[in-house]
């Protein structure tokens, strides 16, 4: 069923549909998407001091997720059943989005620094 998934991520070059995975005596399709993040610092976030991070959005969720490699695009790849997969999707988006905000604040309190030493 891939009722949660946008038009756009069907017709999305970082969809694809995988394999098929047996449960029971049922087949379920399994989906593989790739989520970009804006900088390798993002990935460092989301992933976390020795993984840790990573390690538990992978077993809250219920999909394998794959960190891109320090030499590679900042783009993590998502496997799983379709829900579960948005899932991490939307949380990866989430960190991703916060930790910019978080960058932004930082940078915007540099300034404020900077602008109260030179009046002084």
């Amino acid at each position: 069923n891939f009722s949660n998934l946008t038009h756009e991520m069907l017709l999305s070059p970082l969809f694809s549909e995988g394999t098929t995975a047996a449960v029971g005596s049922a087949k379920t399709p399994t989906l593989c998407i790739k989520v970009p993040v804006p900088t390798s610092e993002h990935v460092a976030e989301i992933v976390g001091k020795q993984g840790c991070k990573i390690k538990s959005l992978r077993v809250s969720t219920h999909t394998y997720i794959q960190t891109p490699a320090r030499d590679q695009p900042p783009v993590f790849t998502i496997s799983g059943y379709p829900e579960d997969v948005e899932r991490a999707k939307r949380r990866i988006e989430e960190a991703a989005d916060h930790f910019t905000k978080i960058r932004q604040n930082q940078r915007m309190e540099g300034r404020k620094e900077g602008r109260t030493r030179t009046l002084r």
